[in-house]
């Protein structure tokens, strides 16, 4: 964890937030003399203290430790968290871009997974989500259906893989 990035995200949080050291202390039960050690680097929060702050202000930890770009886990609130995350997920996963033209104005984009592993989940999940979609099922049991599918595969781990662009070699994770 970098010291200087999370004093100065835990600044940034409180001023975005248009709190004073004293009122976002309290928000995350900390005193307002211990915040301005936190915000200044000369102290470090624990991690209770950090996961406090990451559920009551809805950011991610990774965001706050200055191991992301993105402030949020859930609930992006621009674009901009959206394409880091596609990006970081392109670091991870080989993942090819292609365009179709239609026309001069028209035309799609789409994202081709090379991963066998995500390429089974994204047909199991798109299954949900039709049945979702066409309302068969309601939000609750979406979101556990969902959540079972991620579950399942809480122990395939990523591996490095090799591949070759325009003679270039690249290491991508993967888990062929």
């Amino acid at each position: 964890m970098n010291e200087q990035i999370l004093a100065k995200r835990l600044k940034e949080l409180r001023e975005s937030m248009n709190l004073t050291q004293s009122q976002f202390g309290d928000l995350i039960n900390v005193a307002q003399t211990t915040l301005s050690s936190y915000e200044n680097g000369s102290k470090t929060p624990n991690i209770d203290t950090l996961y406090n702050i990451a559920i009551k202000c809805n950011i991610s930890i990774d965001w706050l430790c200055g191991l992301s770009d993105i402030h949020k886990t859930k609930n992006f609130s621009s674009y901009s968290d959206i394409f880091n995350l596609i990006v970081n997920i392109c670091k991870s996963i080989h993942i090819d871009i292609e365009e179709y033209h239609y026309s001069q104005d028209e035309y799609d984009m789409s994202l081709i997974v090379k991963n066998p592993i995500l390429n089974e989940f994204l047909t199991k999940w798109s299954k949900v989500k039709a049945i979702y979609d066409d309302k068969t099922i309601d939000a609750d049991t979406y979101e556990i259906v969902v959540k079972s599918l991620i579950d399942k595969y809480t122990t395939d781990t990523l591996k490095y893989d090799n591949f070759v662009i325009d003679d270039m070699h690249f290491s991508f994770l993967s888990n062929e």
